[in-house]
C-alpha cells in the first residue's frame, strides 16, 4: 500500500451511493492498491455528511448521516 511518494493509477468518473441513500454524482476517484481496505473517502464526502467512526470491542465500524442531525452525544 502507498501513500506517499509516486505511483501510477487509472482515474475513473463514478457515482457513490452511501448506504443512507445519499448519493454523491460524477465524483473523481482514482484506483489504487488500499491492502484490506476496499475504499478510502475523503473530505469531499465527510463534509456532507455526519460520519461517526466507532471502535468498539476492537471492531471498527463507521456511520454517515446526512442531514446532519447536529452534535453526538458521548
Amino acid at each position: 500500500m502507498v501513500f506517499g511518494g509516486e505511483q501510477k493509477v487509472g482515474v475513473y468518473d463514478v457515482a457513490i451511493a452511501l448506504p443512507n441513500g445519499k448519493l454523491f454524482h460524477e465524483m473523481e476517484v482514482y484506483g489504487a492498491d488500499l491492502g484490506e481496505y476496499s475504499i478510502l473517502f475523503g473530505m469531499d464526502i465527510i463534509t456532507e455528511t455526519d460520519f461517526l467512526i466507532t471502535n468498539a470491542d476492537g471492531k471498527t465500524t463507521f456511520q454517515f448521516r446526512t442531514p446532519s442531525e447536529g452534535g453526538v452525544e458521548l
